[in-house]
């Protein structure tokens, strides 16, 4: 609570009393991120005794899954429309912030989930200026934390890694170190003897 008032009283809540401006709280967007496109290559006419071939004889291109369009589902906890047209985006935390010398946010735990929401953002609202920020509630002074959100996250890639795995059913093994560096919730289910020694 302590957190929130001191928000409330800081120079970036006092600039939302701006006119003009549009504050959504809670605001879910679904964004659609087509698969990139790619050429289709129509295969040869298999011969008649090629149709009858175990499914392991066939070319692996068959096998693998189309792509499909991702749909990205976002929740802002705050998001500001000003008059100019700029766009900020707030994300609390309700986590110590990074040290009051080390206030740009480049610790990056949250650098992936900022990036996708800027890309949502970017999206539906069309901004000729974007920021992203957090606002640590247990930190002092409460506000926001910039973040540089240039390169949008690399959502294609990662969704077309998840379509292969699942159509083939592999899932590489992951080192436990990485499990615990990304706080994994899954780390015992993956990792079940490592985790209890």
């Amino acid at each position: 609570a302590r957190g929130v008032a001191r928000f409330l009283s800081g120079a970036f809540a006092k600039s939302l009393s701006d006119p003009g401006l549009t504050i959504h709280r809670e605001l879910s967007l679904v964004t659609p991120i087509s698969p990139e496109p790619r050429s289709v290559v129509r295969p040869p006419q298999p011969q008649q005794l090629e149709l009858f071939a175990p499914k392991s004889s066939r070319r692996a291109s068959e096998d693998a899954p189309a792509p499909l369009t991702l749909l990205l589902k976002t929740t802002f906890d705050l998001l500001v429309v000003r008059s100019d047209g700029s766009v900020d985006i707030i994300d609390y935390k309700r986590s110590p912030g990074p040290t009051v010398g080390n206030r740009s946010g480049s610790d990056g735990r949250y650098r992936f989930q900022l990036a996708a929401y800027a890309m949502a953002a970017r999206h539906h609202f069309r901004p000729w200026r974007l920021r992203a920020g957090l606002v640590y509630l247990l930190s002092e002074p409460t506000e926001p934390v910039f973040v540089d959100v240039v390169e949008p996250p690399p959502l294609r890639d990662l969704a077309a890694s998840l379509q292969q795995a699942r159509w083939a059913n592999k899932w590489p093994a992951v080192p436990i170190d990485r499990c615990r560096r990304a706080r994994c919730g899954f780390v015992e289910s993956c990792h079940p003897h490592q985790a209890r020694a």
